[in-house]
Protein backbone atom coordinates (compact mmCIF):
# COMPACT_ATOMS: atom_id res chain seq x y z
CA UNK A 1 0.00 0.00 0.00
CA UNK A 2 0.75 3.68 -0.68
CA UNK A 3 -0.23 7.16 0.33
CA UNK A 4 -1.80 9.76 -1.91
CA UNK A 5 0.40 12.17 -2.76
CA UNK A 6 -2.38 14.70 -2.17
CA UNK A 7 -4.52 13.71 1.03
CA UNK A 8 -2.22 11.05 2.60
CA UNK A 9 -4.99 8.53 2.46
CA UNK A 10 -4.13 4.96 2.02
CA UNK A 11 -4.53 3.72 -1.69
CA UNK A 12 -3.20 0.63 -3.74
CA UNK A 13 0.06 1.07 -5.82
CA UNK A 14 -1.55 0.46 -8.81
CA UNK A 15 -4.64 2.26 -8.03
CA UNK A 16 -5.39 4.74 -10.94
CA UNK A 17 -7.69 7.42 -8.73
CA UNK A 18 -8.03 8.08 -5.03
CA UNK A 19 -11.10 6.82 -3.48
CA UNK A 20 -10.80 9.80 -1.03
CA UNK A 21 -10.05 12.77 -3.37
CA UNK A 22 -10.76 11.38 -6.53
CA UNK A 23 -7.33 12.67 -7.92
CA UNK A 24 -5.35 10.19 -10.83
CA UNK A 25 -2.28 8.50 -10.09
CA UNK A 26 -2.47 9.05 -6.54
CA UNK A 27 0.76 7.04 -5.78
CA UNK A 28 3.95 8.84 -5.80
CA UNK A 29 6.02 7.07 -8.53
CA UNK A 30 9.51 5.37 -7.19
CA UNK A 31 12.74 7.64 -8.09
CA UNK A 32 15.01 5.82 -9.88
CA UNK A 33 18.79 5.58 -9.30
CA UNK A 34 20.75 8.51 -8.61
CA UNK A 35 23.04 9.09 -11.41
CA UNK A 36 26.37 11.40 -9.67
CA UNK A 37 28.55 10.82 -12.85
CA UNK A 38 25.91 13.06 -14.82
CA UNK A 39 27.37 16.07 -12.57
CA UNK A 40 30.81 15.32 -13.39
CA UNK A 41 30.16 15.22 -16.87
CA UNK A 42 28.72 18.60 -16.39
CA UNK A 43 31.49 20.06 -14.52
CA UNK A 44 33.85 18.92 -16.75
CA UNK A 45 31.84 20.62 -20.03
CA UNK A 46 31.81 23.55 -18.23
CA UNK A 47 35.72 23.78 -16.82
CA UNK A 48 37.15 22.71 -20.92
CA UNK A 49 34.74 25.37 -22.35
CA UNK A 50 35.86 28.07 -19.69
CA UNK A 51 39.35 27.19 -20.47
CA UNK A 52 38.84 27.57 -24.19
CA UNK A 53 37.58 30.81 -23.52
CA UNK A 54 40.25 32.25 -20.88
CA UNK A 55 43.23 30.62 -22.75
CA UNK A 56 42.64 30.17 -26.28
CA UNK A 57 43.90 32.44 -29.18
CA UNK A 58 43.00 36.24 -29.08
CA UNK A 59 40.78 37.79 -32.31
CA UNK A 60 44.38 39.62 -32.95
CA UNK A 61 46.12 35.74 -33.06
CA UNK A 62 43.49 34.65 -35.13
CA UNK A 63 43.04 37.54 -38.01
CA UNK A 64 47.39 36.62 -38.02
CA UNK A 65 46.98 33.05 -39.12
CA UNK A 66 44.62 33.58 -41.30
CA UNK A 67 46.33 36.44 -43.04
CA UNK A 68 49.61 33.56 -42.90
CA UNK A 69 47.49 30.82 -44.66
CA UNK A 70 46.39 33.54 -47.20
CA UNK A 71 49.77 34.53 -48.09
CA UNK A 72 50.94 30.89 -48.43
CA UNK A 73 48.13 30.43 -50.40
CA UNK A 74 48.76 33.65 -53.03
CA UNK A 75 52.61 32.39 -53.22
CA UNK A 76 51.46 28.47 -54.08
CA UNK A 77 49.68 30.09 -56.75
CA UNK A 78 51.83 32.42 -58.30
CA UNK A 79 55.17 29.59 -57.91
CA UNK A 80 52.19 27.71 -60.28
CA UNK A 81 51.47 30.30 -62.52
CA UNK A 82 55.10 30.90 -63.40
CA UNK A 83 55.75 27.27 -63.86
CA UNK A 84 52.25 27.14 -66.17
CA UNK A 85 54.04 30.27 -67.85
CA UNK A 86 56.99 28.35 -68.27
CA UNK A 87 55.27 25.40 -69.95
CA UNK A 88 53.08 27.23 -72.18
CA UNK A 89 56.11 29.14 -73.60
CA UNK A 90 58.10 25.85 -73.94
CA UNK A 91 54.95 24.21 -75.85
CA UNK A 92 55.03 27.80 -78.25
CA UNK A 93 58.70 27.09 -78.69
CA UNK A 94 58.53 23.50 -80.03
CA UNK A 95 55.36 24.75 -82.11
CA UNK A 96 52.75 22.30 -80.34
CA UNK A 97 50.26 25.50 -80.04
CA UNK A 98 49.96 25.71 -83.87
CA UNK A 99 48.51 21.75 -83.21
CA UNK A 100 45.01 20.52 -82.57
CA UNK A 101 44.28 19.73 -78.94
CA UNK A 102 41.36 17.59 -80.43
CA UNK A 103 43.41 15.41 -82.65
CA UNK A 104 46.80 16.53 -82.77
CA UNK A 105 46.61 17.87 -86.25
CA UNK A 106 47.90 21.39 -87.63
CA UNK A 107 44.59 22.93 -89.05
CA UNK A 108 45.90 25.10 -91.57
CA UNK A 109 47.47 22.70 -93.05
CA UNK A 110 44.89 19.95 -92.90
CA UNK A 111 42.49 23.01 -94.62
CA UNK A 112 45.16 23.25 -97.92
CA UNK A 113 45.31 19.26 -97.83
CA UNK A 114 41.46 18.91 -98.44
CA UNK A 115 41.03 21.98 -100.16
CA UNK A 116 43.31 19.92 -102.66
CA UNK A 117 41.59 16.50 -102.99
CA UNK A 118 38.53 15.08 -104.75
CA UNK A 119 36.78 14.22 -102.47
CA UNK A 120 37.45 15.33 -99.13
CA UNK A 121 34.87 13.66 -97.37
CA UNK A 122 36.75 9.85 -97.47
CA UNK A 123 39.92 11.51 -95.81
CA UNK A 124 41.30 10.90 -92.60
CA UNK A 125 44.29 12.83 -90.29
CA UNK A 126 46.79 9.91 -88.96
CA UNK A 127 49.42 11.58 -87.14
CA UNK A 128 51.41 15.04 -87.40
CA UNK A 129 54.84 15.55 -86.40
CA UNK A 130 56.60 18.30 -85.65
CA UNK A 131 60.68 19.01 -85.92
CA UNK A 132 63.18 20.39 -83.71
CA UNK A 133 63.88 24.23 -84.32
CA UNK A 134 66.42 25.13 -87.38
CA UNK A 135 68.57 28.22 -86.71
CA UNK A 136 66.00 30.44 -88.69
CA UNK A 137 63.76 29.60 -86.08
CA UNK A 138 61.35 27.61 -87.81
CA UNK A 139 59.77 24.00 -87.89
CA UNK A 140 59.80 20.68 -90.64
CA UNK A 141 56.21 19.61 -90.28
CA UNK A 142 55.10 15.98 -91.35
CA UNK A 143 51.81 15.21 -91.57
CA UNK A 144 50.50 11.28 -91.96
CA UNK A 145 46.71 11.08 -93.79
CA UNK A 146 44.78 8.93 -95.96
CA UNK A 147 42.80 9.55 -98.78
CA UNK A 148 40.95 7.92 -101.53
CA UNK A 149 42.53 9.25 -104.68
CA UNK A 150 40.74 10.39 -108.25
CA UNK A 151 40.13 6.90 -109.12
CA UNK A 152 38.39 6.17 -106.01
CA UNK A 153 40.51 3.44 -104.38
Amino acid sequence: MALCRICKNEVAEDAKSCTNCGIKNPAPKPKGPRRPWRWFIGLFAAYVTSCCALYGPTQEEMEVASAKREAERLAEQGAKGTTEAAEKAERRRKAFHFLSTWDGSHRKALARLTATLNDSGNFEHVETLVGPVTDEGTHALTMKTRASNAFGR
